[in-house]
């Protein structure tokens, strides 16, 4: 009979080692040329499906796995480590100007990198290039991380009416407080915040350009629903939906979604949805209680 093989536990090592240190690589790539928290958070960055906050995780975790494990390593192996130290070290001895020229180098470059002195600060400013690039004028927040702030704050940040931005929520379907920060009714919409700043700050509309980067173009769930499901979650009767898209020359079905619809009228599920929402005194059908 075979006998089976034990377990390696240093080659186990030795390929963790391996693995986390080219993981360590990527992730240290990744954050070098990541935007800034402030932008980060507002449009709401990722890279590989992972957030900024996750890369750092990530890092965080591995180096400090690394260096834990990197430790019990040398102390598992002390002995050999040790030999071969001293059998090193008798060479060194016969590379005494070698030695201390390597020195010297490390020294210098260790204090050349931490008075930011040329030409080692040019690696730091190129990574600092690199994330401030993702700053322009339509992904810089109102203040730095503004998605933090309620509803309310936000309104008077951004000199918007409070009013006017809970018009554009109900018209999503949410039903915020003026506690809810920007951050919460982004996630609960599956948006980023700078796509609801852009939402706020449009003028009604329905018919238009649709704006690439809105909430509109975002995967706003309710694009998805049909005007049965729309109805069922809004309890007004599908028949007044259909009897408004009539009026502003339209023809659809209950199973027709809020996306399709939208794109046949040439407007947006945001918009769409704001005809939905608009007084009874605009639709002559909804006047008669239909």
């Amino acid at each position: 009979m075979r006998k089976k093989k034990s377990f390696r536990l240093r080659a186990y090592v030795s390929v963790f080692l391996g693995f986390s240190g080219l993981l360590l690589l990527v992730s240290g790539l990744v954050l070098y040329i990541a935007p800034p928290g402030r932008v980060a958070h507002w449009v709401n960055w990722r890279f590989l499906a992972a957030t900024k906050e996750q890369w750092i995780a990530l890092h965080t975790v591995l180096s400090f796995l690394f260096v834990g494990i990197g430790i019990w390593h040398l102390v598992y192996n002390w002995k050999p480590f040790i030999h071969y130290l001293k059998e090193k070290g008798r060479s060194m001895f016969h590379w005494k100007r070698e030695s201390a020229i390597a020195l010297v180098t490390v020294l210098l470059i260790a204090a050349l990198a931490l008075l930011n002195v040329p030409p080692l600060s040019y690696i730091s400013e190129l990574g600092t290039m690199a994330s401030n690039a993702w700053e322009t004028p339509k992904t810089k927040p109102v203040m730095p991380h503004a998605e933090k702030l309620t509803l309310k704050a936000y309104a008077r940040a951004a000199k918007i009416p409070l009013v006017q931005i809970e018009k554009r929520l109900a018209a999503l379907g949410y039903r915020a407080a003026e506690t809810d920060t920007l951050e919460k009714i982004a996630g609960k919409l599956k948006v980023s915040p700078m796509s609801l700043a852009e939402l706020f700050a449009r003028e009604s509309r329905f018919h238009g350009e649709r704006k690439e980067g809105s909430i509109s173009d975002a995967g706003v769930s309710v694009a998805k629903l049909s005007l049965s499901e729309y109805s069922g979650k809004t309890g007004i009767p599908v028949k007044r939906f259909i009897r408004r898209l009539s009026i502003n020359g339209y023809t659809a079905t209950e199973t027709d979604t809020i996306g399709e619809i939208a794109a046949k009228m040439n407007t947006s599920p945001a918009a769409l949805v704001e005809l939905f929402s608009r007084p009874p005194q605009s639709d002559p059908f909804l006047k008669k209680g239909k």
